[in-house]
């Protein structure tokens, strides 16, 4: 961080130094030019490589500039003396409020709270925190999926949820299912891991337990202790008591595909 802080002083201040070599009227005109350019570049120079993140970066960045105008300007008198001209002094605390400007204003930027897809300021609408990618998004029906509980990426993306751990499924849903079709997207057991409903019975795959935020699409039952960030869109309190997780069945019984099935009966 020192290191950066020092490169970036002599860099500018030779950069000043330069300019202030140039002598006459136009040579004063380009130098106060070059302080306001020196100011801006400095400040983006820094916060490029985020050497300082704090609210008072930019007193700091306004001094760092300062001092290298000032060295650039010292030099430069040195080298022309007498013949430096000194209204060309002028240009140091040009530099140091341009560059203390444009830093109060980054800062002013960074704490307004953004749509992470739409980077629009949201302080005055309402937002969410999307359960899956955690960014916080506006209540546009283009950032938010309010039907989903998820945001416009994860919802393209298909970004899960839950974890992949099997012990994290065995304790809320029981084993694997051998036999049957997922109530949602009807792929069978060879094809998707089939988990029961802990009420209705009717298996769901992984794939669409997760993307019905564990809520069964038959009977509505929650799978229990989902993840924190998804219990305030789906209703369920933190630490509500764990359901046992249903036994397994054997093929032929209801909740799966068969003639007991009452989804095919006639």
């Amino acid at each position: 961080m020192i290191i950066t802080w020092v490169a970036g002083a002599i860099l500018f201040g030779l950069v000043y130094f330069g300019v202030g070599m140039i002598p006459g009227s136009v040579g004063l005109v380009l130098t106060l030019i070059a302080a306001g350019v020196v100011g801006a570049l400095a400040v983006l120079f820094l916060r490029v490589l985020a050497v300082d993140t704090t609210p008072q970066a930019a007193l700091r960045e306004a001094g760092m500039v300062g001092l290298a105008t000032a060295l650039g300007s010292g030099f430069a008198t040195l080298a022309l003396y007498p013949s430096y001209d000194a209204w060309k002094l002028l240009g140091i605390p040009l530099a140091t409020l341009t560059a203390y400007l444009i830093g109060m204003g980054l800062n002013r930027q960074q704490g307004v709270v953004k749509c992470s897809l739409c980077r629009t300021p949201i302080a005055d609408r309402a937002s969410f925190t999307c359960p899956r990618c955690h960014q916080t998004v506006c209540s546009r029906p283009t950032c938010w999926k309010g039907q989903h509980a998820r945001c416009r990426s994860c919802d393209e993306r298909e970004v899960v949820l839950f974890p992949v751990r099997e012990d994290w499924w065995q304790a809320r849903l029981g084993a694997r299912v051998p036999a049957g079709a997922c109530h949602s997207c009807y792929k069978e057991a060879h094809e998707a891991d089939l988990r029961e409903c802990g009420q209705c019975r009717f298996p769901s795959c992984r794939r669409c337990w997760d993307y019905q935020n564990g809520r069964c699409p038959r009977c509505g039952w929650l799978v229990p202790d989902l993840p924190p960030a998804i219990q305030p869109f789906v209703g369920q309190r933190a630490g509500a008591p764990r359901r046992p997780a249903p036994p397994p069945r054997a093929a032929g019984q209801v909740g799966y595909r068969g003639h007991d099935d009452p989804r095919y009966r006639r």
